[in-house]
């Protein structure tokens, strides 16, 4: 096996100064922000034809889920036409829940499922119980349900610590 072939590392990095945060991404990992009632504030969209699809309301998150190009990224970090997208700033709340995640998080569990668990409850038990199912998934093919093998980095800040 050859290392590097084909691979390729991307951005998600998110400013907070004060109560706004701002978010910059390149390529498919991507960045979360949802309120206490589970309202998705803030979803970066990945740099990828799949991506730009799902965003443009050409397939649904379910087809884009599924979708066999879903791994081909377009934008990514030494590229020669990199581009770093720098988001709007976003008033950020005490029970809203930022979220960063490469797509090994994005590929295995719905946003409404990723919402679900962070939303609420203590932070480190909720991405905990986010980082277990991305895992179980990647691990056991299970009907109805996306499975995609991948690296899986997450960050998770809520202003409370809570």
């Amino acid at each position: 096996r050859q290392w590097g072939i084909g691979s390729a590392s991307t951005l998600a990095v998110v400013e907070i100064q004060g109560n706004t945060v701002r978010p910059y991404h390149a390529g498919d990992s991507m960045i979360l922000v949802c309120g206490g009632r589970g309202k998705v504030k803030l979803q970066t969209v990945p740099h990828s034809p799949v991506g730009f699809a799902l965003e443009a309301g050409i397939l649904d998150e379910d087809e884009a889920m599924h979708h066999k190009d879903r791994h081909l990224v377009s934008n990514v970090i030494g590229m020669p036409e990199m581009r770093i997208e720098i988001g709007s700033t976003l008033k950020f709340k005490p029970r809203d829940t930022l979220l960063l995640a490469s797509d090994g998080l994005f590929d295995n569990l719905h946003i409404d499922e990723i919402v679900d668990y962070i939303r609420k409850g203590p932070l480190l038990k909720s991405v905990g119980g986010l980082i277990d199912e991305a895992k179980t998934r990647m691990i056991k093919r299970q009907a109805g349900l996306p499975s995609k093998p991948d690296d899986l980095t997450v960050l998770a800040y809520r202003p409370s610590g809570r």
